[in-house]
């Protein structure tokens, strides 16, 4: 169980409430897994911090803290979570080339895909480093490379494009898609109206990697460009049907006498084009 609160105040009423719901219920917390984490705003630091307690037991403060395998920290910076999911992952990734060595192809493929491109909770990763998260990518390429016995110099666009894999990028767009689509149909509305902002993290941070100018108005803007394009396409494909009947018309026409003579005076085989809305014309 988690406890959100703006000031230790409001922490402290709401430990108050835990602590009759358990009492009422024959319910004990257990203070030596309970911890105070104090998340700080930037540019400041908090040094003094009143005591919290629960069942009258001070709770040790803490600067990070794992919650379902998560690592949070008082900054807000993931990059110790980088850094443990890299780990994790050079362990799976050994493991693998090393117990399956002999399988084949198919086999190694599969079990790659498995476990090496689980990347938990990497659609929370916001505040972190370039370094950090360029170790997190070659690690993941060099696991692949491994597996597979190829050398280390290989490209590696190629490899993952000869083999059907996602590369860490593609891995990447896939997750934090997911995430943002859950939580758009979900039936909560506060989620709803966080990612339906454009200055929500998550759409900030992805914009961001591309150095792109998030606005206001980029929506209207995209459905712009967007009718722009549709209405290109549909032009080039109606000028081509119009090339075509025209052609075929022609060829239609040559097989025909091109002159009549009547009374001394020269008519011209009209060609008639409804398509175009072209009007039946007649020379002298």
């Amino acid at each position: 169980m988690v406890l959100l609160s703006p000031s230790i105040s409001a922490l402290r009423k709401l430990l108050r409430i835990c602590e009759n719901y358990a009492e009422s219920h024959g319910l004990l917390y257990n203070v030596k897994k309970s911890e105070l984490l104090v998340f700080k705003s930037k540019g400041s630091s908090v040094d003094d911090v009143p005591a919290v307690t629960i069942n009258g037991v001070f709770l040790n403060r803490v600067m990070e803290f794992r919650y379902l395998g998560h690592l949070i920290t008082e900054d807000f910076n993931d990059n110790k979570d980088i850094e443990r999911e890299r780990r994790a992952l050079a362990i799976r990734c050994n493991m693998i080339a090393r117990k399956f060595s002999r399988c084949t192809r198919k086999v190694k493929l599969t079990l790659f895909r498995a476990y090496c491109q689980t990347f938990y909770t990497c659609s929370l990763w916001v505040s972190y480093t370039q370094r950090a998260y360029n170790d997190l990518r070659i690690q993941y390429n060099n696991g692949f490379r491994v597996l597979l016995g190829l050398p280390r110099s290989c490209s590696a666009s190629q490899m993952f494009a000869e083999n059907h894999v996602d590369d860490f990028y593609a891995i990447m767009r896939k997750r934090s898609a997911s995430m943002m689509s859950r939580m758009r149909g979900s039936s909560n509305n506060i989620l709803k109206i966080l990612t339906n902002k454009w200055e929500n993290p998550f759409v900030h941070q992805k914009y961001h990697e591309y150095n792109v100018e998030v606005v206001r108005k980029d929506g209207l803007l995209l459905v712009r460009e967007l009718a722009a394009e549709v209405k290109n396409h549909m032009d080039f494909k109606i000028n081509a049907v119009m090339r075509e009947d025209t052609t075929s018309a022609i060829q239609k026409l040559a097989h025909q006498p091109a002159l009549e003579k009547r009374g001394g005076s020269m008519l011209l085989n009209h060609l008639s084009y409804e398509r175009g809305g072209l009007c039946p014309s007649v020379g002298r």
